[in-house]
């Protein structure tokens, strides 16, 4: 049992009661226990922090830079003179699609369109928005795509938003701007931990669907040169923070000091 490592990969309000009971108890018995970002680490009760075997570390998730930057190579970009905005997410309460399409309606100009990737249970009920909000023949519910599929549509995009209430540190927000893509988000503590690290990331509160709206805007009326310059930060913050490499090396460096029997706590500790 000692060699066994527990990750948390959400922010604890956003598990389930008994989600959350089971990783209380695994965090009890098992002697390492690890969050997937810093702000999923400090949502942990400190309840169970006392009752950890050890301190939580913290080893970021991590995209794969090189994948995102290859698949991208082939892709079309928007054509005509509109806009593409794309969001990737479960179509679920949490997600809050409703802000999303809400915030496009009003920030959108003819020929502008939006991509939601992904699918789930709220799917006709954002259909129906749609149709309500007078966009339904420019938003794109997707579905389930390929992921390099997925790259090859964030790389020919114009800008990407996540409107969701919870995360844990979303790889879909770090795969958009490794895909050099400008992004509003919520603002939410595992989008401040993204934002923190490039000004190509830009907060609004989540649910409030004009502060979404006047972000978008702003990002969008961005003359070229500058939108992609947000672009090439965005991307040199994932890779130096957010990459796959980053994150598999801080799991190579605890499971070594389990290995040499350290039972100190190895890189970042909530």
């Amino acid at each position: 049992m000692d060699d066994v490592v527990f990750t948390l990969h959400n922010s604890w309000p956003n598990l389930r009661r008994r989600n959350r009971l089971l990783a209380a108890l695994a965090m009890a018995v098992i002697p390492t226990s690890v969050a997937c970002s810093t702000s999923a680490a400090d949502s942990i009760p400190s309840w169970v922090h006392r009752i950890a075997r050890r301190p939580v570390q913290v080893v970021t998730n991590g995209v794969d830079v090189q994948r995102v930057v290859k698949a991208g190579e082939d892709a079309t970009p928007s054509a005509g003179s509109g806009r593409t905005v794309v969001s990737i997410g479960r179509l679920i309460p949490i997600k809050d699609q409703a802000t999303l399409l809400t915030a496009f309606a009003t920030a959108s100009r003819p020929g502008d369109r939006l991509v939601v990737i992904g699918d789930g249970p709220l799917r006709d009920d954002l259909e129906q928005l749609a149709g309500r909000l007078g966009v339904a023949d420019r938003v794109e519910l997707a579905g389930l795509l390929p992921r390099d599929e997925v790259y090859r549509l964030l790389a020919g995009a114009d800008a990407y938003v996540s409107t969701s209430r919870g995360e844990g540190l979303p790889l879909s927000v770090l795969e958009a701007l490794a895909a050099e893509l400008p992004a509003v988000l919520s603002d939410i503590p595992p989008h401040q931990e993204v934002a923190a690290a490039t000004a190509a990331a830009r907060l609004a509160p989540a649910g409030d669907a004009r502060a979404f709206a006047d972000a978008l805007t702003r990002l969008l009326v961005l003359p070229l040169e500058q939108r992609e310059a947000l672009g090439r930060s965005a991307r040199k913050a994932v890779t130096d923070a957010f990459s796959v490499h980053s994150m598999t090396d801080g799991y190579a460096r605890i499971y070594a000091a389990l290995r040499r029997g350290d039972r100190q706590p190895i890189g970042a500790a909530a």
